[in-house]
């Protein structure tokens, strides 16, 4: 990587030393349109105070480099990702003039460009976090240190501009280009400043609060893409956030418009920019959306929406403090679904999806505590994960529980009021929840915010006559960041179940504290013996539960008697955890999949049922027992196809879970054909572009297509996504020329965008072409350094993660900590994603093993 690493010490001394007035920035966009100009000038003036007479500035990769500071040009000490500025005025204001020319981006971090593939217009937007902003104009670009921050952009003349405040002025300049001119934010930080320029188009509407306060709303994408911005929707459920939210914050929405911009190639869901959010297009649907795709949309609106007071309004002072705005967010994207709009399973969904990230990464050798120690920016970078995100969500919600959602609510508007436009840690926090709630919640924070790893909790069921004698329930309570074990206490409820014929009913509802190893729940005592007992019954802990070997029994047997979607999430998500321990094996947990699955009404649930019995398959499974099991999940798939309502959002999900458990199966590939061509349709299934690349890409990995025809495939889809996909289903062709030549184009720095990265590792993973991959890859862990040298961050994770050897996992696990152990000097981050990878090899080797015999 070519960008410094900024540590927290160098960061601390700046936030000591400088106070930065304002920036005013002005970027000269006007030859974007020319993909031969691979630069773009930007001027930046800053006014700050210094308490010492040098500082730096962070400004990455330019060229071109001019200072002029109070007036007079000064010497330039600049070594390509730090700007030397000496000579300031201690304890004065200085104002310093910064100009460069600096690169655009096709790896979606700082100003990347796109050329749209249907009309070859030309987009751009930025992208800063975690701290990329000084990619795009000289800053110093740390959390911390927040100033209003104001935009001036010459675009050609067609553009759109927008950024995070109103444009104030939008006048013509002499060569017929247009410089646009926006108002200065409220304080905020760098990495939250945001522009988006190109021929996008830009629907308006306008929210009324109930005071009569009024936002202007924005929804905003790709000329090309308008068809597919479903705005009616979109502006409901931001009208219902800005509500819900106006009425629980008690801080009225502090940065002026809302603009929502769907935008193209871009790495994450969405991003906080204030007043500028933007989104990933594939928000933006090209063929029929399931009403569990429209409730994910939602809950990222509401959850980027409510960043803008946790996050935007307070900002964590330093990375270590992440959760202050992600695990609040995801909080409050579930819970504001739920109390403001139409999808109220939003809990659901977040107990079996996002859940099982926090629980992957959680189990990690590099797992950290949800307030983390992070040293570095380097570090900072990787922390945006299961734990910071779904971990920490899920903690809020056992706190809500424990103090009451009125305390904790109470808390935050306080919070608000007292920290607006500054910086924030978890001493602050704590201070407001505890004083809104009346308890102390120093003791909570050190059980649940200092330590890591879940809890494991199992019951233990005495029965005597048909009636329980004794339920316990057990904690397993490790933290791999202390020698001892963890004491995470757990406020929850315990469901007990009951068979009534074929229903699963729950006949009781225990709540419980577990504080201890084993806590008995004398409640329990009396009542008749259930079939199944179901430990943090309604989700509101945090914790790996398992069931006993009856409650198993019964599960595997009836699950799809459970009536209540969220108790179905539960118990998969536990016999999922059950699998990836090497405790159940793989045949009953696929067994219960096609006994159930067909059942199941909540799309939701069955596309993570769905895509954990693909992942068993191919990781779980013995090598030898591999093809007969692929072979029996696409025929499973396909039946499951063919008994689903027509039309209903089930059949949708079946029909993408068909098409991809295809591709390891040669059996399959006439069914893939036959729902491309027609003539084996489906009763109400609408084959959309999208599903239709999903099986080309299938049927080419078979080596069952031509590249004829995946050309005129693209020939109908000449589109951003249609693209992508056809250069997926070209890779995924066993031994095509276009393999070769895309494995060389992969390693090759900037010879593919971030998208087309992704389409690459897609197709070189398809099931029957692993064998060429793993002759292709040979030397990863040779190249490791040298890749984590010559791409950037998210390209080189991309390499890291997606060309980590599968196909032996013990032998991989191996290799990895040989690598590790002789590269003590390597890059921490390569470090920790080359131990993450060893981690999941080797519990894929540990489950493989205990498959063996079975």
């Amino acid at each position: 990587m070519s960008v410094k690493n900024l540590t927290r010490a160098e960061a601390r001394h700046r936030s000591d030393t400088l106070t930065v007035h304002s920036y005013r920035v002005c970027l000269d966009l006007r030859e974007a349109e020319d993909t031969e100009q691979p630069l773009f000038d930007v001027t930046t003036q800053i006014c700050l105070t210094c308490s010492v007479e040098r500082t730096f500035l962070d400004l990455a990769g330019a060229g071109g480099v001019s200072v002029v500071l109070n007036g007079v040009d000064a010497p330039v000490a600049y070594d390509g990702d730090r700007l030397e500025i000496t000579g300031l005025t201690p304890g004065g204001t200085d104002t310093l003039v910064v100009t460069a020319r600096l690169p655009y981006s096709r790896t979606g971090e700082g100003l990347h460009r796109f050329v749209d593939p249907a009309d070859r217009r030309t987009y751009l937007y930025t992208q800063f976090e975690p701290a990329d902003a000084h990619r795009v104009y000289p800053c110093f670009d740390q959390p911390d240190l927040k100033a209003p921050i104001s935009f001036e952009v010459s675009a050609p003349a067609a553009w759109t501009v927008i950024s995070n405040q109103p444009e104030e002025s939008a006048e013509e300049r002499p060569d017929g280009a247009r410089r646009h001119v926006f108002g200065a934010t409220p304080p905020l930080s760098t990495y939250i400043s945001a522009v988006v320029a190109g021929p996008y188009v830009r629907h308006s509407s306008e929210w009324t609060g109930a005071d009569g306060s009024r936002i202007e709303l924005g929804l905003v994408c790709r000329a090309s893409l308008e068809p597919h911005l479903d705005d009616e929707e979109l502006f409901t459920v931001t009208r219902q956030g800005l509500d819900f939210y106006h009425s629980q914050f008690g801080y009225p929405y502090p940065w002026g418009k809302y603009d929502q911009v769907f935008v193209p190639e871009y790495n994450l869901g969405a991003m906080e920019n204030p007043g500028c959010v933007t989104f990933t297009e594939s928000y933006l649907h090209r063929e029929r959306a399931t009403r569990a795709e429209l409730a994910g949309r939602a809950n990222t609106i509401l959850h980027e929406m409510a960043h803008m007071w946790f996050g935007d309004l307070v900002t964590p002072a330093w990375f270590g403090d992440l959760w202050l705005k992600e695990s609040f967010a995801e909080f409050m994207g579930a819970h504001a679904s739920v109390e403001a709009t139409r999808y109220t399973d939003a809990w659901t969904t977040f107990a079996l999806g996002r859940k099982a990230w926090a629980y992957t990464a959680d189990q990690l050798s590099t797992s950290h505590p949800i307030v983390a120690d992070v040293p570095d920016l380097e570090a900072a970078k990787q922390n945006f994960d299961g734990v910071t995100y779904s971990k920490g969500a899920a903690v809020l919600k056992q706190l809500v529980h424990h103090v009451g959602l009125d305390a904790f609510m109470a808390g935050a508007r306080s919070y608000f009021q007292d920290l607006a436009f500054s910086s924030a840690t978890l001493d602050d926090l704590l201070r407001h929840l505890s004083a809104a709630g009346g308890r102390d919640l120093s003791g909570w924070a050190r059980a649940w915010l200092r330590t890591t790893g879940p809890d494991l909790l199992i019951p233990e069921v005495l029965v005597d006559d048909g009636r329980i004698t004794e339920l316990t329930v057990i904690r397993d309570a490790r933290s791999s960041s202390a020698s001892r074990p963890a004491t995470r206490p757990h406020t929850l409820d315990i469901g007990l179940y009951r068979l009534q014929g074929d229903a699963l009913v729950r006949t009781e509802l225990i709540g419980v504290d577990v504080n201890s190893p084993r806590t008995p729940v004398k409640a329990a005592r009396g009542l008749p013996a259930p079939d199944l007992v179901l430990v943090n019954d309604e989700d509101l802990s945090y914790a790996k539960v398992r069931l006993d070997s009856t409650g198993t029994a019964t599960a595997l047997a009836h699950l799809s008697g459970l009536a209540e979607p969220l108790a179905r999430a539960l118990v998969w998500s536990m016999l999922w955890n059950a699998v990836r321990d090497a405790v159940l094996p793989v045949g009953d947990h696929l067994a219960a999949v096609a006994a159930h699955a067909g059942a199941e009404t909540d799309p939701a649930i069955l596309q993570v049922v769905l895509r954990s019995a693909r992942q068993e398959v191919d990781q779980y499974l013995p090598a030898r027992a591999v093809p007969a099991a692929r072979a029996e999940l696409a025929a499973a798939a396909w039946r499951g196809l063919d008994a689903a309502e027509p039309g209903s959002d089930v059949q949708l999900v079946w029909a993408r879970h068909a098409a991809l458990a295809g591709a390891g199966d040669p059996g399959s590939a006439g069914r893939l054909r036959g729902l491309l061509d027609g003539t084996t349709p489906v009763q109400g299934l609408e084959v959309g572009a999208d599903l239709r690349w999903s099986l080309w890409q299938s049927l080419a990995g078979l080596g069952a297509a031509d590249v004829d025809e995946l050309d005129a495939e693209l020939g109908r889809d000449r589109t951003k996504n249609g693209v992508a996909h056809h250069l997926h289903a070209l890779v995924a062709m066993p031994g095509s020329a276009a393999r070769q030549e895309m494995w060389r184009q992969l390693r090759t720095p900037g010879a593919l965008s971030n998208e087309h990265v992704d389409a690459v590792l897609a197709g070189l993973a398809s099931p029957l072409g692993r064998d060429e991959l793993t002759t292709l890859n040979a030397g990863y862990f040779d190249e490791l350094d040298e890749v984590w040298e010559n791409h950037s961050v998210e390209i080189a994770q991309r390499l890291v993660e997606g060309l980590f050897p599968t196909e032996d996992p013990a032998k991989s696990a191996a290799s990895a900590d040989s690598w590790l152990a002789g590269h003590h000097n390597a890059a921490p981050g390569l470090k920790r994603l080359i131990a993450e990878q060893r981690d999941l090899a080797s519990r894929a080797a540990t489950v493989r093993a205990f498959n063996a015999g079975r």
